[in-house]
Parts: structure tokens; sequence; C-alpha cells
């Protein structure tokens, strides 16, 4: 949700401002979607769903609420794949080489410190499971968690020795390509992991991002960005390698979270002059898997997911080499059982203390995000 109330006097006319709504994929399904404050029509954009909200005029001062809430059901996710499994994979698709494997987001590949990171990261390992692993690993013990202001390059990052999730995510993206491994960011909110809070409203801090990493002949396989588990060094879990846990939710996947675009808007305003992001959470309820995940059980029950060779791939892991089984929270009182949440989520969280998040993970969710109208894209933190 925007609460729509510019910093200074801000006058636009022919304003768009578009928020992706939360993506159908194998671990995440919306059962429904409304706006707030203000209407808005639904677009698509590389088979994602996006609400526009349209404003003939923003005057000077003016405020207002715009968003959304949703209702999503979110599970727990872990690929069981052996390094063995891979040792014959095929060569990686043009088009995926052409779109994965280049620098389209300042990760500063063709620096020599990121080179040399990339071929120390990797040595000499030739299997792509294990070599994606090791890339983690590496990066795990170079860097420590730190919020950052704004999201340097990777150079800059490592050679800092800290880094918020989003730079983390440049540089495992950096040097996973640098090692022909196609990869790319996924992400926009971690639920408080507090299953026991039902319809109680649960704000995260900040935004989050993670990414998914791609192996011929198998599909896109998730991997979180920073490790939380462990103050530094290792040794680190890989329950979130090839592995998501039902707090992650993932909204807009492989498109911009939020753009706005006016006829005649100051150069030099950004989203965050315009509006204060919120996103919220409430879990509503816990899910039995063996109930709810039979609508996945067959093809035609599944969501309808984009070609792999289109805009967004998103091609389903071959079931001879991937085992998957949904997870439940390790709060939940019955362990066969998943949760819904409840959220809210916003346009925009580029400013971690303005930005709030309501979400009802595992079993359902509401979400909700307003958003002022402006032409910009917004990063990824």
């Amino acid at each position: 949700m925007e609460e729509l109330l510019p910093l200074e006097a801000v006058s636009a006319t022919g304003v768009e401002w578009r928020i992706a709504l939360p993506s159908d994929t194998l671990r995440q399904r919306v059962r429904h979607f409304e706006p707030i404050g203000h209407p808005f029509t639904l677009e698509e954009q590389a088979g994602q769903r996006v609400a526009v909200f349209k404003f003939d005029q923003l005057s000077p001062h003016q405020a207002g609420l715009l968003g959304w809430r949703a209702i999503v059901e979110v599970y727990g996710l872990k690929y069981s794949l052996k390094p063995e499994d891979v040792a014959d994979s095929p060569a990686l698709p043009l088009e995926f080489q052409q779109r994965y494997l280049v620098d389209d987001d300042e990760l500063a590949m063709d620096n020599p410190k990121i080179i040399q990171a990339a071929q120390e990261a990797a040595g000499t390992e030739t299997n792509l499971l294990r070599k994606m692993l090791k890339i983690r690993n590496y990066v795990y013990d170079r860097l420590s968690y730190s919020i950052q202001p704004r999201i340097d390059t990777p150079d800059v990052a490592l050679e800092r020795g800290t880094a918020s999730c989003g730079e983390y995510v440049g540089i495992l993206l950096a040097l996973a390509r640098l090692n022909g491994i196609a990869c790319r960011t996924i992400g926009r909110y971690k639920c408080p992991p507090q299953p026991e809070k039902r319809n109680l409203p649960l704000e995260p801090d900040f935004n989050h991002v993670w990414l998914e990493f791609y192996l011929p002949g198998v599909g896109w396989l998730p991997m979180e960005s920073n490790v939380d588990d462990v103050i530094e060094r290792g040794p680190y879990p890989q329950r979130f390698f090839m592995g998501l846990s039902w707090f992650h939710l993932e909204i807009g996947k492989g498109i911009s979270f939020e753009k706005l675009k006016a006829d005649d808007l100051p150069p030099d305003v950004s989203l965050g002059d315009m509006a204060i992001n919120h996103v919220r959470f409430q879990v509503l309820e816990e899910l039995v898997p063996g109930k709810h995940l039979a609508m996945f059980s067959s093809p035609a029950a599944a969501p309808v997911l984009p070609s792999p060779l289109e805009p967004e791939p998103q091609p389903q892991p071959q079931p001879a080499k991937a085992k998957t089984r949904a997870k439940t929270p390790a709060k939940a009182k019955t362990p066969a059982r998943t949760r819904t949440a409840k959220a809210k989520t916003p346009a925009q969280t580029k400013t971690p203390a303005k930005t709030k998040a309501q979400t009802k993970m595992p079993a359902q969710a509401k979400t909700q995000s307003q958003a002022p109208a402006q032409a910009q894209d917004q990063p990824n933190a």
C-alpha cells in the first residue's frame, strides 16, 4: 500500500502508477486480490499480473492511499538433487545465454576484481550444482550482512566486506554468470516467521530479494541470497539452497515491482519522494498439504506458467531428477499443515524505516499495496 504524500509540491498529469501483484508459482497461489483506496485496472507483463492506477492529474500536496490486498497460499519447497544427477546436463540454450549470462543490472562483470573472484570461487569445479554451492559459500565467507543506504555494485560491496541482501544478490549473479550459470533475481518480501500469531498484523522491517539459478534439463532452482542462521564463516545450512520456506513471498516475478509514469513528471522526482510504502502480513490459517497441494498433482490443475524461453522462463523441474516436498513452518502446531496469510504489499520499499508489510503466509495471504503515480523503475533492494 502506498501512502501518497509528496515531500514537496509536485504536480503531474496523465499519471500511471504500476504495482506488481503476487505471482502464481509452484509454491504459491493467489486466491484473491482487490484494490485499496483507488481502483486499478489489470495488466499483464511477461506472464505476471500488474495493478495499474491512473490519475488524470496529481495536484501539489495531494494525499491519498492506493494499493492492493491479496489472499495467497504459500508453501515451503525443497528440491532433492545430487551432483551426479546433473553430471551429464545438456548445454545451456542460446536464449538463456543471451539473457541470463550478461551484465544487465550494473553487475560489474568486466571489473578485474569480480573476474578474479569468479575464478577463485569456482576453481576447477565443472559440475554445475557443486559449482553453484562453491560460489555461494565463497560469497558467504567474504561478506557479513549489513543494511546499506544504497545498493553498491558488486566490486564495491565485495571489497567493503559487508552487504545488504540486494548486494549479496548482485555479487552472486555476477560470479555465477561469469562461470556460465544462468541466474536471476527473485523476491519481494519475507513475512515475519511467526505463524503462531494468527490474525495479527506482522510487519517486516525491510523488503528482501533472493535468486534462482538454472540447471539445463532440470529447471529453475531457488537459493537464498544471504545466510541468516550463522553469524559468520559457516558452516552454512543448505535448507535454502534449492529451497524456500513458506514465508518467502514472490511478487512480480521477473519484472519491476513498481513503476511511475506521467506526461510531465520532473526528472528529479522519485517514487520515494511521492509516497510512503507500507507492507503488512497476517497469517490466516494452516493448510494441509495433502488436501491443498492436490491442485498441483496434475498439469491441468497447476498454475499456468510462461514458457521457459519466453521473457521470464519458468520450466518445471523433471520429476525423475528432482523431488519436491511441501514443508511446514517450524512453529506450526500440526507438522502436516501449511499456513494462510494476509498481506498488504506496497509498491515501494527503498526506505526500510518507512516500509511496513502485512501478510498471512503459508496457507493464505491478504496483500495490500498502495502507490502514487510516476514513471520510474523501483530497483530491487
